[in-house]
């Protein structure tokens, strides 16, 4: 008779584990860490929330940056006192009014204009891109784009 190994197929059985699905899972077993548990990687851990972050402020931040959770980072960042972190993660975040605090000089002025743009686009009239002649689109298309950045 056909054993589960054999066709391929995982069912539960009572035989003993041998072979290469025994040797994976002592490979796991042994790459387990109370941080990474077995059979999943540091990276799926951290994506899932399950790894500890750090607890010192700075660090936790520099943690949740690097995973692109850029709300919880500029909090972080606010309360590590590392202000022009935080506007960043802010602005990452598309929250300009909570950067706008941070903000100064010509941030402030871009964080500003950026408000204003949003709650423009927001308020345009329902359905007004089936409406547009190809001309006006064309105009509109192109006071929206923004040149290339000078590098």
């Amino acid at each position: 008779m056909p054993s589960s190994r054999d066709v391929g197929v995982a069912v539960p059985s009572d035989e003993p584990k041998t072979g290469l699905g025994s040797l994976f899972e002592k490979y796991d077993r042994y790459r387990a860490t109370p941080n990474q548990p077995a059979g999943r990687s540091r990276q799926d851990q951290e994506r899932a929330g399950n790894r500890p972050l750090a607890r010192d402020p700075k660090q936790r931040a520099v943690e949740l940056e690097r995973l692109g959770r850029h709300m919880e980072a500029a909090a972080a960042f606010e309360d590590a006192g590392m202000p022009e972190r935080a506007l960043h993660n802010w602005r990452e975040a598309g929250q300009y009014e909570k950067a706008l605090p941070l903000a100064t000089g010509k941030t402030e002025a871009d964080l500003k204009w950026m408000i204003r743009a949003e709650k423009l686009m927001a308020r345009r009239p329902q359905g007004i891109q089936d409406r547009l002649e190809d001309a006006e689109r064309k105009r509109l298309g192109k006071a929206m784009r923004l040149p290339r950045p000078k590098r």
